[in-house]
């Protein structure tokens, strides 16, 4: 089972939904700007979430992820995090063939690889993520 053909066609559904949700999405992805920034930022009532887009060719693993971060990516987020007013942090949103997970970057990846225990949503739709929970 594939959710997704590509990241290009999982951010346009996931896009397409925070929107009908209310909220304002802005697409930043440019050559012109600073590397590591995210493909995405969303504006709540809560605060700005920056979203950066993955799409993985394999089933979730059980322990652990090596995400696709470019270089620069893992350390932009968490540098927001860090120096952020709101300490809210950046969201990466991965679609592996079988579900969706979403990860607040919060602290470093040595070699980009993420337990699996640190995904703060896993589910199998863009609603699943945005309610919340896990599985």
């Amino acid at each position: 089972m594939k959710l997704y053909k590509n990241e290009a066609a999982f951010k346009q559904d996931a896009v397409a939904y925070i929107r009908r949700l209310g909220y304002q999405v802005t697409e930043i992805e440019s050559g012109n700007t600073q590397v590591g920034i995210p493909d995405t930022v969303v504006t709540t009532p809560e605060g700005d979430v920056w979203i950066e887009f993955k799409r993985t060719k394999y089933n979730m693993p059980q322990k652990e992820v090596r995400v696709s971060w470019r270089p620069g990516q893992q350390a932009w987020a968490l540098m927001h995090y860090k120096s952020s007013a709101t300490r809210h942090p950046a969201l990466t949103l991965i679609a592996f063939d079988d579900c969706i997970a979403g990860l607040w970057v919060m602290k470093h990846y040595p070699n980009n690889i993420v337990p699996v225990s640190d995904f703060a949503y896993i589910g199998t739709s863009v609603k699943d993520i945005f309610k919340g929970g896990r599985g």
